[in-house]
């Protein structure tokens, strides 16, 4: 199980992990804590938020940006990974994953991560 450090403003560091937060699964309570990247799924549901860069959805996946099958080291690399919804993953996926699919889930990528306050972790 991963357990991961929150350093708070003040210099305090938390070790945190998905069993011992108030919420399900890996959800630090405080606004404007800094957690530290790992490709863990726990790090990746709280990353964005339990929620599809492209279409807000709620999402219920985590998957890999580069395909596995094009690069190895794509499921280590959480800056790589991203968490979708069932119906965009099989889209994703459909009649292959094409440089530009790729490209745009990037850009999508960095712009969520923007949007919500957390452009400290575009990588």
């Amino acid at each position: 199980m991963a357990t991961h450090k929150i350093t708070f403003q003040n210099g305090a560091v938390m070790k945190i992990s998905p069993t011992n937060t108030p919420i399900r699964g890996f959800n630090p309570p405080i606004p404007h804590e800094f957690v530290e990247p790992s490709a863990s799924d726990s790090f990746i549901w709280w990353l964005y938020k339990r929620r599809f860069i492209m279409c807000k959805k709620g999402a219920s996946e985590i998957n890999e940006i580069i395909p596995r099958s094009r690069s190895k080291s794509s499921i280590t690399d959480w800056t790589n990974r991203v968490t979708l919804c069932q119906s965009c993953h099989r889209e994703f996926h459909a009649d292959g994953v094409t440089d530009f699919k790729i490209k745009d889930m990037q850009y999508e990528r960095r712009q969520f991560l923007i949007d919500i306050g957390r452009a400290e972790y575009i990588g």
